[in-house]
Order: C-alpha cells, then structure tokens, then sequence
C-alpha cells in the first residue's frame, strides 16, 4: 500500500471517529434534567401511582435507558419524552 493511500485512509478513520465524538458530546451537551425512581418516571409521563408499577409494567419491553442510583432507576426526561412521543406516533399508525 502506497503512503498517499494510507494517509487518506487514516483521514478517512479519523474524520468518522471525530463525527462520532461530537455526536457523543453534542448529546451530553447542555443541562439534564432526570427524574429519581419509577414511581416519579410514571408521574412524569401521567400514571397515577405512586410506587411505578403501572410504570414497569408500561415500560418493561420499551427498553428505555436508565442509570441506577442508589437502589432506584434514575431516567433522563428527554428519553421518556421520546419514548411517549414513539408510542403516539405508533398508535397513530394504527388508527390509519
């Protein structure tokens, strides 16, 4: 392989792995807002109860990411914002 080949590939792998580090820091860029357990998760998207069964059981195949802190779930508000926006927009195409 020539070196004029070798740079080009290495400029390549290199522009790749920059976009993909500043998606990484363009994601985690900007304040997080979280909520602390299910109970408050399934507060947040509307549930009623206050321990966050009806919570799991909503979300046990939605694989929402989470973090555990202490003994309890801690969940990005802007993943479950997108989980429910990914359910209503799959109910509405159901409805058509």
């Amino acid at each position: 392989m020539s070196v004029a080949v070798a740079q080009v590939d290495q400029a390549i792998e290199g522009g790749a792995q920059r976009r993909r580090r500043n998606r990484v820091r363009a994601s985690l860029a900007g304040p997080q807002a979280y909520v602390l357990g299910d109970g408050a998760a399934g507060r947040y998207i509307g549930f009623s109860d206050t321990e966050g069964a009806a919570f799991r059981e909503w979300a046990a195949g939605k694989s929402i990411p989470f973090t555990v802190v202490g003994r309890s779930r801690c969940y990005k508000l802007r993943d479950l914002d997108e989980v429910v926006a990914r359910e209503h927009r799959k109910q509405g195409a159901a409805k058509t």
